[in-house]
């Protein structure tokens, strides 16, 4: 798979004797790896805001953590489901590989028949765009 940048993070051992609870904080703190690779310190956000959404979406089970070939990870999003479509609402890709997590989060929501991608901060360059 390539990539735009050489992905830096270690990969995740996947054990098929872990507890959904320690691989549920393995995956937090991938995202958490992800998101400094991303933002490199510049999101203005609170870290209980921060804590908060994460424990949101790991209790609604309406996260997407994807990992490379080798067990490194690439990439996640978040995302809402309404009536009408599921929207995506935070991803954070830093290695790139977008069209690969587009892959990934398909077979995530494979019950959502229309998805819309929708992240905060980027509405007023471009409206949400219809995914599929």
């Amino acid at each position: 798979m390539r990539r735009a940048l050489n992905n830096t993070l270690q990969p995740l051992k996947r054990q098929e004797d872990l507890s959904a609870v320690t691989q549920a904080y393995q995956d937090r703190g991938a995202m958490v790896l992800l998101d400094l690779c991303f933002w490199a310190g510049a999101k203005d956000v609170s870290i209980a805001d921060y804590v908060e959404t994460q424990d949101r979406h790991f209790r609604d089970n309406s996260y997407c953590l994807q990992l490379e070939l080798d067990g490194k990870p690439f990439g996640y999003s978040f995302w809402e489901v309404g009536e009408e479509h599921t929207t995506i609402v935070c991803q954070s890709l830093p290695f790139g590989g977008h069209l690969s997590h587009l892959d990934g989060l398909k077979s995530c929501l494979n019950d959502a028949a229309v998805v819309r991608l929708d992240i905060a901060g980027t509405r007023e360059k471009d409206p949400a765009q219809i995914l599929w």
